[in-house]
């Protein structure tokens, strides 16, 4: 569209004028992008996933935890 049409359409709309855009619509509908398989796909985690995760670093913390203490106790 050329500026003249931009300013045009847009004097238009602020005046309410009501306008129909069947080929418009139609080229649009024509022109979806297509889905790109190289594309970087988003990963879907889920929250039990994630609890999993968290679950199981907890519990190395907690025997990170313990072995540190009964070397220390077996020295002392």
């Amino acid at each position: 569209m050329s500026d003249d049409e931009i300013k045009a359409e847009s004097i238009a709309f602020e005046l309410g004028e009501k306008r129909d855009y069947p080929e418009t619509i139609k080229e649009f509908e024509n022109n979806k992008p297509e889905k790109d398989n190289h594309a970087k796909s988003k990963s879907n985690i889920k929250f039990s996933e994630i609890m999993n995760i968290l679950a199981i670093v907890a519990w190395l913390i907690c025997m990170t935890i313990l072995v540190i203490a009964l070397i220390i106790s077996n020295w002392g």
